[in-house]
């Protein structure tokens, strides 16, 4: 009997680690793999635009719960919220660049693999391969990490130490998302011995288009159209294989449409000697300039339209 369960939602957490934690450590051929799939800035209701049939399908025969995306709304520091259980603010990844005091002149940004950046708290594969449990990742950020490790700086940025699941992939755009599926179930086919039962895979042309086009544009429907093709072929591809599989399908923030009009300058808001800009989008991180720190909160904590501080 091939049983394939679904869960589709936007912030799965909770529901991954409880199907995760109700699979044996043990190595059998008939074991529940938990396949955890990221679709990179899905609107919810991307899936109300009639192009979505493979989702909607799973939508509807598992559990479909609402979008509740933690602060910042952004790629890094969700996913890595969603695969360790704690809100940015605790799991050190709050931004998709940061700076920390304790590294002065470096920056963290979306290709940092420094563990030092990393280890404030353990993604889910780090607890599952320390409990025997084998995982891998096609994709994910973080994955490509040796959590708990540190870097050696002598000679060369070496890292020493750490967990990596034990199978993942470096993130790279060309690698086409027939190619991840396909790895996938390449890894589903492995004899039970050496067969992860925790898989994450992540697809980012949903948001890339997004990004690029607004999430109303017919190429940025193009592109989940695509991806709900892709999550077909996986679907096909495990029911052909008679695994039995837990698909949790998740997406870590939305996407609202922009315009010049709507547009805050930061110099207006406060005087730009008070700061510095580390990052923008759809929420802005500064930091204040030695001793000016009074000055800059006075000004931004005062009522301003449209902004929130």
């Amino acid at each position: 009997m091939i049983r394939i369960r679904s869960i589709l939602c936007n912030w799965a957490l909770v529901l991954a680690v409880a199907l995760f934690a109700t699979s044996p450590a043990h190595a059998q051929d008939d074991q529940t793999v938990v396949i955890l799939v990221s679709i990179d800035g899905f609107r919810a209701d991307y899936l109300d635009r009639g192009v979505t049939p493979n989702l909607s399908r799973l939508a509807h025969s598992g559990v479909k719960a609402a979008m509740r995306p933690a602060f910042p709304s952004k790629t890094f520091p969700n996913h890595w919220a969603m695969i360790t259980g704690f809100y940015p603010d605790h799991n050190g990844i709050v931004a998709n660049r940061i700076e920390d005091a304790a590294r002065p002149g470096e920056v963290f940004t979306m290709t940092t693999d420094d563990p030092f950046w990393w280890n404030s708290v353990p993604p889910v594969w780090v607890d599952a391969e320390k409990a025997g449990i084998r995982t891998a990742t096609m994709f994910w950020p973080g994955s490509n990490v040796a959590w708990g490790g540190r870097r050696e700086t002598t000679g060369w940025k070496e890292v020493k130490g750490g967990t990596r699941p034990s199978d993942w992939a470096q993130f790279n755009m060309a690698v086409s998302d027939e190619q991840r599926v396909n790895g996938v179930l390449d890894w589903l086919r492995r004899p039970a011995n050496i067969r992860p039962k925790l898989v994450t895979v992540y697809f980012d042309e949903v948001d890339t288009a997004g990004h690029h086009y607004g999430p109303n544009a017919t190429e940025t429907l193009k592109a989940v159209a695509e991806v709900d093709q892709t999550i077909g072929k996986l679907v096909r591809g495990i029911t052909e294989l008679g695994r039995k599989v837990d698909l949790v399908i998740v997406a870590d923030h939305g996407m609202a449409g922009i315009d010049a009009s709507r547009t805050i300058a930061l110099g207006h808001v406060a005087d730009p000697s008070l700061f510095r800009t580390i990052e923008t989008g759809p929420f802005a991180s500064i930091e204040a300039n030695p001793g000016k720190a009074d000055a800059l909160a006075a000004a931004l904590l005062k009522p301003h339209d449209h902004m929130q501080c």
